[in-house]
């Protein structure tokens, strides 16, 4: 809350990851409500108070990096942070998806922008008259994407990897149900209709702009919507990153939950341009995952962290990492002899660290030791405040949403009729 307070009282626009169902979004709304600052809220699952947002938009996707970028979140958050290393049955699968993925929103950015969203992407792979074309008796595997794909250099190049599998239909079939049931979760009614459009520009901390966004998940559903979030996440970050943007903060919280493979590179970068990461974890293990179980990205992550406070553990591993980083102090050690001349005390100064790992097992609710080359301890003052969630901004009807979901795959259908 003191990071959120302070950005409420120097008007800086916030990006949040709110874990567990707007818990953190009741607490901090209020206080940017009553300093009339506009706070948005992405939600899958409550699309009357959800802004529209709509993560591989062209505007947002600037160059292939960008994309490149954009696919990894998400399908390392859809493999539930196993994708990163290419060796792996999981980074083949992470490479051979995101070449079928990138290959097609770039073919949708240059060639029919105004489709480029997820829910035209989806309704195209997920149709099976696309991955099977009839030519006489002969049935063509992928014939209409293929197809499609083919018809410019670039595109074709960044499917091949994809296609070089089509040899191996079994392998392929497996990767593509895999990419599917990963989009399955958006492949509803309001899904279609929260990622098909923008309500509101991610560069948030734009010159003479001031709002807050929240992510929100849920938690019996947090591994299925993380792949959304996560994308929307890198575009929000990477928007943020602008050299000519006012100063913003982005809390992330239970960021183990949101998993971005860039994340290292945004605390490194972002720093300098005004935007302050705020990453929170209940323990170092958590980094792991959504960095792709790798020791060396924890290490990067914890690195790129210009300060860092370190809260109660219950783990060995995280209580010796934090003495480990504490300055060591000179102590007086004293010990005792007993003869019968009487006691003899002698006395020697030995270096220890401030706060041994024992030491982090005590903290209590909301004290933390604070590391910036030095070390400090201290405890954050609870304010309590109400509680209160942000307005609905629309009233719209089952039947309506039905209606866009069909209005996209019936667009879909024609677009791809035109690769018979």
């Amino acid at each position: 809350m003191a990071f959120v307070r302070h950005a409420v009282r120097f008007r800086m626009s916030m990006l949040l990851h709110d874990l567990k169902k707007y818990e953190l979004t009741q607490a901090v709304y209020p206080l940017f409500a009553e300093a009339g600052i506009p706070y948005h809220v992405f939600a899958l699952f409550d699309y009357e108070r959800c802004v529209r947002i709509n993560p591989i938009d062209p505007m947002y996707i600037e160059d292939e990096q960008s994309l490149k970028s954009r696919i990894d979140s998400f399908l390392i958050a859809a493999q539930g942070g196993d994708a990163r290393d290419s060796t792996s049955t999981g980074g083949f699968f992470k490479n051979t998806a995101a070449s079928l993925l990138e290959s097609i929103t770039w073919y949708l950015k240059l060639y029919k922008p105004e489709c480029c969203h997820l829910p035209f992407l989806m309704s195209i792979i997920n149709d099976p008259d696309n991955l099977h074309l009839k030519e006489g008796k002969k049935v063509i595997p992928f014939g209409r994407l293929k197809k499609m794909l083919g018809r410019d250099p670039q595109v074709s190049s960044m499917a091949s990897v994809f296609f070089q599998g089509a040899d191996n239909p079994e392998t392929t079939s497996n990767i593509l149900q895999t990419v599917i049931l990963a989009l399955n979760t958006i492949n509803t009614d309001a899904g279609f209709f929260l990622l098909s459009g923008n309500d509101i520009d991610l560069r948030i901390n734009r010159p003479g702009n001031c709002e807050a966004l929240a992510l929100v998940n849920e938690p019996k559903n947090s591994s299925s919507n993380a792949p959304i979030l996560a994308m929307i996440a890198d575009a929000g970050l990477l928007m943020m990153g602008d050299q000519d943007n006012d100063y913003a903060v982005a809390l992330l919280d239970e960021a183990a939950e949101l998993p971005s493979p860039r994340v290292q590179n945004y605390m490194a970068y972002l720093r300098s341009l005004h935007v302050c990461v705020v990453y929170t974890t209940q323990d170092l293990s958590q980094i792991q995952r959504p960095q792709g179980g790798k020791e060396f990205n924890q290490r990067t992550v914890l690195s790129n962290l210009a300060h860092q406070f370190f809260g109660r553990t219950r783990t060995e591993q995280t209580a010796k990492y934090y003495e480990g980083l504490m300055l060591r102090i000179v102590k007086t050690e004293k010990s005792y002899s007993s003869s019968s001349n009487g006691t003899t005390v002698t006395s020697r100064g030995v270096k220890q660290p401030r706060y041994i790992a024992s030491d982090f097992y005590l903290l209590k609710k909301g004290e933390f030791v604070y590391f910036y080359g030095d070390v400090k301890r201290f405890r954050f003052k609870h304010i309590s405040g109400k509680k209160e969630l942000p307005p609905k901004i629309r009233s719209m009807d089952r039947a309506a949403l039905h209606e866009i979901a069909v209005r996209i795959r019936r667009e879909a259908n024609e677009f791809m009729q035109s690769f018979n």
